[in-house]
């Protein structure tokens, strides 16, 4: 991994322990690029789950939707845990505003991995902004959350990839080739879809 200046990616606390199952949470902030992330993620083999729309985002894992479904969101969130244990040894999900219940289910999480998707609050506020919200109060906000998220990247100290959305978009295939190390898997070798992850204002399915 080269040094931050010149990466879109940096690995923080350590290297991955790639010897054992793990579990790699994928978050940032709404309109972040998590869903950019996610989907290079599982272009290289990663499983986020199953029949996922072309956000990459798992229902099982989404606190808003299932607060909203009248369900109780952790034990919600444990019980698809302790499926996907079952079925994967390697596995994770996405989902931005995943420090409303990380600290909550960290017990239950297998050999957890982090990987922090950081993006110019100016730019991830855009669409709401122009809606008529308060700029101000929408980029603190915006700002308040990725501090948020790295207090508790600080706070875990486990294997974290911190992946800037500005600089993997200017260099793709060297994002999706820092995280296929960071998850022990094998980088994308169709540049014309990888290429496709990247473009702004789009979401890509996986074949």
């Amino acid at each position: 991994m080269s040094e931050l200046g010149k990466s879109p990616c940096y690995r923080v606390f350590g290297d991955p322990d790639l010897g054992s199952p793990r579990t790699y949470a994928i978050f940032g902030i709404p309109r972040g690029g998590t869903s950019m992330v996610g989907g290079l993620a599982r272009l290289c083999g990663l499983s986020l789950g199953d029949e996922l729309p072309n956000n990459h985002e798992d229902p099982d894992f989404n606190f808003d939707l299932l607060r909203r479904d009248g369900r109780d969101p952790i034990a919600q969130i444990l019980g698809a845990i302790e499926r996907r244990d079952a079925a994967h040894e390697v596995w994770g999900w996405k989902y931005p505003r995943a420090t409303r219940y990380l600290d909550e289910i960290r017990a239950r999480l297998r050999n957890p991995h982090l990987i922090l998707v950081l993006r110019d609050p100016v730019a991830a506020g855009g669409r709401v902004i122009r809606k008529g919200q308060d700029p101000l109060a929408t980029v603190q906000s915006h700002q308040e959350l990725q501090t948020r998220n790295l207090d508790l990247a600080a706070g875990w100290q486990v294997p974290t990839l911190l992946v800037s959305y500005e600089r993997s978009a200017a260099r793709p295939f060297r994002a999706a080739r820092d995280l296929a190390e960071f998850l022990g898997m094998p980088a994308p070798t169709d540049r014309e879809q990888v290429r496709a992850f990247v473009q702004p204002g789009t979401y890509q399915d996986i074949p």
